[in-house]
């Protein structure tokens, strides 16, 4: 059987079992406190980006999303040209501390009941955001210049 015919809903379930069985692993090391002798915030450890946990939760987010056929269209497409652009910019050292810290404050909302909610705005703002610049790059620079070099 070829790893593209596993249906996206078997890669999506387990995704969202690893997240749980991440999450809930963190809220029981938290609650007795079990401390790791890499990290004394032992909740947070198993959420690093270098985790095996998170590879494992993204690889199978994306496994789901490969093997859906969605067809095409014109919108995932259009997003999905920006989203390299989108990564690049708000990943810059100088961006991510005016988005952060200038900007969303995020260190004065950690206790805030309505965090979650206030995240989400925060992803769905920044990628907004960021997508539509380099949307106006696309079209304002690179689809009026790179004909020319492409020439050459």
């Amino acid at each position: 059987m070829n790893i593209k015919q596993i249906p996206a809903y078997v890669w999506l379930l387990t995704a969202l079992a690893l997240t749980a069985s991440t999450f809930v692993l963190a809220l029981l090391l938290d609650r007795f406190g079990v401390k790791s002798v890499f990290d004394p915030h032992s909740s947070s450890f198993f959420y690093n980006m270098q985790m095996i946990h998170v590879l494992m939760i993204s690889v199978t987010f994306f496994m789901a999303f490969v093997s859906k056929d969605i067809g095409n269209n014109h919108i995932v497409n259009l997003l999905s040209s920006a989203t390299f652009g989108v990564y690049l910019i708000h990943d810059y050292d100088d961006m991510r501390f005016l988005l952060w810290q200038v900007l969303f404050q995020n260190n004065q909302h950690q206790s805030n009941p309505l965090l979650i909610p206030y995240t989400l705005l925060q992803i769905f703002t920044v990628f907004a955001g960021c997508a539509a610049i380099d949307l106006l790059r696309i079209y304002l620079i690179e689809k009026r210049y790179m004909v020319p070099m492409d020439s050459l």
